[in-house]
C-alpha cells in the first residue's frame, strides 16, 4: 500500500452501512452486519475486509477472489457477470454489479459521498497534465482558500503536503477514497490528472467531474491502446462522459491534432 493510501484509510471517516443497505446476497450473515473496509488487491485483504474484483482482473478473478477469502474477507465485491462469481463460502456475501459506472454508483454510497460539495476538475493529454494540474491548483487555491490535485506528482494538498499515488491515475478505490477525503475536509476544488489508462480501465467511475480538459495530443503509450486512433479516441471519450453528465469542455486549440476527435462535443477553446 502506498504512502497516499495509508494517509487516506487514517483520515476518511467511514460511514457504517449494512450489508444488506448495499444490496449485498446475504449467505449465512446477518442483514445487520456492518459492512468492513474495502479492498481492491488481494494480497492487501485482512479479517473482515470486502474484496473489489474487477474487469481488468477477469482472466485471474476466481484466483483473486479465492485468495481474497482465504485472507478473511467477508464479502466480495464482483464487476460483470454473476455466473462468473466463484462459489463463495457460507459466510462471505457477495454484491455483483454490471459496470464500473455501477461500481462508482456503489462507491459513491460506500463513502457518502452523494452529496459532495467537492468541485472536480480533470486534466488530460499527452503532455502538460501536470503543469496545468499544478498552476490550476494554486489559482484554485487562491480563488477558493484551498484546493487539492492529483497525478504525476501524487496527490497535492499544497506544495509542502505531497503524497505518492503510485500512479498518475491511481485506482478507482483510490480516487474514491479522495474525493471522500476532501468532502470531509470541505475541500472545494480537486484538480486531477487523468491519464489514457485511468480512461481506458474508468478509474474515475463515478467520480462528479464538472469539467475536462484537454491539452496535448501526441504519439505516447499507443502500443498499449491499439495504435493512435484509439488512443486519441479514449481521450476524447473522456470529455464526452463528462459533457454528457452536464459537464464543461475545454480544449487547446493550439494543437490541430485534436480537432477531428473534437466534431460532436461541444466544447470551449483555450
Amino acid at each position: 500500500m502506498n504512502k497516499a493510501m495509508e494517509e487516506l484509510h487514517q483520515r476518511v471517516q467511514m460511514h457504517e452501512h449494512t450489508y444488506a443497505a448495499l444490496g449485498f446476497a446475504l449467505h449465512g450473515i446477518a442483514e445487520t452486519h456492518i459492512i468492513g473496509r474495502l479492498r481492491d488487491h488481494s494480497a492487501q485483504v485482512q479479517q473482515g475486509d470486502v474484496f473489489l474484483c474487477l474487469p481488468r482482473a477477469q482472466a485471474q478473478s476466481q484466483t483473486f477472489m479465492r485468495a481474497a477469502v482465504q485472507a478473511g474477507a467477508q464479502a466480495v465485491v464482483y464487476v460483470g457477470s454473476d455466473a462468473d462469481v466463484v462459489d463463495l463460502p457460507e459466510g462471505v456475501a457477495r454484491l455483483v454489479l454490471p459496470d464500473m459506472a455501477a461500481l462508482g454508483g456503489f462507491l459513491r454510497r460506500y463513502f457518502a459521498t452523494e452529496d459532495a460539495a467537492t468541485r472536480c476538475i480533470a486534466v488530460t493529454g499527452t503532455d502538460g497534465k501536470t503543469s496545468v494540474a499544478w498552476m490550476l491548483r494554486v489559482a484554485l487555491a487562491r480563488y477558493a482558500g484551498a484546493a487539492w490535485s492529483s497525478g504525476t506528482l501524487g496527490w497535492m494538498q499544497s506544495e509542502h503536503e505531497v503524497s505518492d499515488l503510485g500512479n498518475t491515475t491511481p485506482s478507482l478505490l483510490c480516487m474514491h477514497y479522495l474525493l471522500a477525503a476532501a468532502h470531509q475536509a470541505g475541500i472545494p476544488y480537486w484538480v486531477m490528472e487523468v491519464s489514457s489508462h485511468g480512461v481506458a480501465q474508468q478509474r474515475i467511475a463515478g467520480i462528479p467531474v464538472q469539467a475536462a480538459m484537454w491539452t496535448t495530443l501526441g504519439h505516447d503509450h499507443l502500443q498499449d491502446h491499439g495504435g493512435f486512433e484509439n488512443y486519441a479516441a479514449c481521450k476524447a471519450r473522456l470529455l464526452h462522459q463528462v459533457v454528457a453528465d452536464g459537464g464543461i469542455a475545454l480544449v487547446n486549440v493550439g494543437q490541430d491534432a485534436i480537432a477531428p476527435y473534437m466534431k460532436d462535443i461541444p466544447y470551449h477553446a483555450y
